[in-house]
């Protein structure tokens, strides 16, 4: 069996141990990481792949229910003597899987149609569970770093929140750190933090032709390209951020037509943007049994403390009008009109 370790920023040391797939899998889950590693570890575990399960082998007791997290499949989880046992059925979204683990030691079995990459979504929860007790909340939002500091993107649906984020990546210069959750944080200095999230970037066909480039068809899926962080770098050339300080929070309101404009936001108006547009219905069951829970949405004080801007008009247009533009849109002192 192979082995490889990753430290989130926040301090949770992930041990993987299996095949060369799931080594891999992690690899290009968590891309760049190593660069931007804590003063400290706050939280170790081992995630060791034990081989195959066929579900006549799960014995669970009887009149459970199934509760679903914050992402991923629902689970039915129980207690076997020291160990917490989680089992995801085969019904199930990414299903059947059982974890077995006492907060240290997770022993992972799949399906015999499973892939190991899913594995890296179980590291990922336990990173969820201590960021939460750390104090961090989601914002439905994509965030990009400028290498300094981060913009987090967030709309309604059909918004623009996507197109504006895509925008600042492929056209601006921007880095991504993550397509659609932002986990930010007050620290002690007055300034708000925000993690990168290895969630897969979901991209539209518009973009490649704007750019005249041939997306790879093995990551077309229902219509888009997905691409998990480290393929994402590698097809645009890009690398990933993993902890920023927030700069901007931007409420995407774009249009067809109009000329791009950043336009300041009160922190009234930002407040009201961020509970209605940057707030989804999570769920917050502990499918997994390792203590998450939901957290505390400090969005007035969020709203108050970073700089808040709308962003309207047609990104598109603007790019196909100006192809050798760059850093533009989103540049730290750039207004891009009133």
């Amino acid at each position: 069996m192979l082995s490889k370790s990753i430290i989130f920023p926040n301090g949770t040391k992930l041990n993987f141990c299996g095949t060369e797939e799931l080594i891999a899998a992690v690899e290009k889950t968590f891309p760049f990481i190593e660069e931007y590693q804590p003063e400290n570890i706050t939280n170790e575990v081992t995630l060791a792949y034990k081989g195959r399960i066929k579900e006549e082998d799960i014995k669970m007791p009887a009149g459970l229910e199934k509760i679903r997290g914050f992402a991923g499949p629902a689970y039915y989880c129980w207690q076997d003597g020291d160990m917490i046992c989680a089992y995801s059925p085969k019904e199930e979204r990414r299903g059947s899987h059982l974890v077995r683990h006492n907060g240290k030691l997770f022993k992972i079995y799949l399906h015999e149609n499973e892939k190991e990459d899913l594995i890296c979504r179980i590291g990922r929860d336990i990173v969820l569970s201590d960021i939460l007790k750390q104090g961090y909340f989601p914002i439905h939002a994509g965030v990009v770093s400028d290498g300094n500091s981060a913009n987090v993107i967030f709309g309604k649906r059909g918004s623009g929140k996507s197109t504006a984020l895509f925008s600042a990546i492929l056209f601006g210069n921007e880095i991504p750190m993550s397509g659609d959750i932002a986990f930010v944080k007050p620290e002690k200095n007055g300034k708000w933090s925000v993690l990168g999230w290895p969630l897969r970037m979901s991209i539209d066909d518009k973009y490649f032709n704007i750019i005249g480039k041939n997306p790879d068809e093995k990551y077309e899926e229902r219509g888009k390209y997905r691409y998990v962080p480290r393929d994402f770098c590698e097809e645009f050339n890009t690398k990933w951020v993993w902890n920023a300080e927030i700069g901007k929070l931007i409420k995407a309101d774009l249009q067809i037509d109009g000329k791009p404009a950043m336009k300041d936001v009160s922190a009234s108006e930002m407040l009201q943007y961020l509970t209605e547009e940057g707030f989804d219905s999570w769920h917050w069951g502990d499918s997994l049994g390792i203590g998450i829970k939901e957290p505390e949405y400090l969005h007035e004080k969020l709203a108050s403390e970073v700089e808040g801007k709308r962003l309207t008009g047609d990104i598109i247009q603007y790019y196909k009008n100006n192809s050798a533009a760059k850093t533009v849109l989103f540049a730290k002192n750039h207004t891009c009109g009133k």
